[in-house]
């Protein structure tokens, strides 16, 4: 752990997908991407990190397919450019796998389309998700997903994760987590566990055990 301190991560995939603490030493920014016809780029090049990408989709589709985009998040590229005129911000968005980029990709159509009509475009090259949102000058409208939810989400699946993988294995502690926290029944739990009676907490963790072992877990 004190290795930590003196080597800090260099970016924030942990802080959304926990199993990545340690292994995220090669992510972070991309290669200067290419810019399109009649673009131009405004300002230095930055990076929305993992999080950044999660409260950015979450924000618009919601923290259960924005998480699903999120885990897959191999480094990114944050830039504002002007394009015809009109002031554009894009997210590059590498995945560290093959398969993660369906994922980015599905997530990004999604966000897309729940913003305000031709203000926002995806587009996907090799492992790289790009989205573009431009201002037309009108406002975007309340995003349909609060802070506290997406927050919550986020927090509740990792916390299960960090329960689980007490006495399981990552890849058991990872899908039983999941499948978990996205159970339209046991959600309730990630905003009154606290408050909760002890025969529903109960219920939860051996719903918990029931998920591991379906996800290959030895539950005793």
């Amino acid at each position: 752990m004190n290795g930590l301190y003196r080597r800090p991560p260099r970016s924030e995939a942990a802080l959304v997908s926990p199993w990545m603490l340690g292994r995220a030493g090669g992510l972070g920014a991309l290669d200067e991407q290419p810019l399109g016809a009649g673009e131009r780029r405004i300002g230095p090049r930055e990076r929305i990190d993992a999080f950044g990408l999660y409260v950015l989709l979450a924000s618009r589709i919601g923290p259960d397919r924005a998480l699903a985009a999120a885990d897959r998040w191999g480094g990114d590229e944050w830039i504002v450019l002007e394009r015809d005129g009109v002031t554009c911000s894009r997210v590059t968005v590498r995945s560290r796998t093959g398969p993660g980029v369906a994922v980015l990709a599905d997530a990004a159509e999604r966000w897309a389309a729940a913003m305000p009509p031709g203000t926002a475009s995806t587009s996907v090259a090799d492992r790289r998700v790009a989205l573009t949102g431009c201002s037309d000058g009108s406002a975007a409208g309340p995003a349909p997903a609060g802070a506290d939810a997406v927050e919550e989400f986020l927090w509740w699946r990792n916390f299960l994760f960090a329960e689980i993988g007490f006495s399981q294995p990552e890849s058991v502690a990872r899908c039983a987590a999941d499948r978990t926290a996205r159970d339209p029944v046991l959600l309730p739990f990630s905003s009154s566990s606290t408050g909760a009676a002890d025969a529903d907490v109960a219920a939860l963790w051996a719903r918990v055990d029931v998920l591991s072992e379906e996800c290959g877990g030895d539950v005793p």
